[in-house]
């Protein structure tokens, strides 16, 4: 209850107050790079991309998880840097799954290009 009334207290520090939005933008975040990544992995041609997409998917479950959790147990150190940890490996995926989209839809492209008209 302490923390709370320091996170809705208008004189506490910038930082103490973005606590409160911190949920509220990571899930819609979460939301989004889910379904980012469940229509690429639903319309890829290759394998690779459809791999990268569902592990994308399934990082971001996992850190939402971890972020649950992360509350319900007050937020242990071990568990922020797991949760930091996992975070960084879901922004890891999302760069993995651009580069291999991007590649992918280059060499459609160049298909394209190189088939006679």
């Amino acid at each position: 209850a302490e923390g709370l009334a320091q996170d809705l207290d208008p004189t506490s520090h910038v930082f103490l107050r973005l606590r409160v939005a911190h949920p509220v933008v990571a899930l819609v975040t979460a939301g989004a790079t889910a379904m980012f990544g469940a229509s690429l992995a639903a319309s890829a041609d290759r394998s690779t991309v459809r791999r990268h997409a569902f592990a994308l998917v399934a990082l971001v479950g996992v850190q939402v998880g971890l972020g649950f959790l992360n509350v319900a147990l007050l937020a242990p150190v071990w568990l922020q840097l797991v949760h930091l940890a996992v975070a960084d490996a879901v922004w890891i995926a999302l760069l993995l799954l651009a580069a291999e989209h991007g590649t992918q839809s280059v060499a459609t492209s160049a298909i394209a290009l190189s088939e006679p008209a």
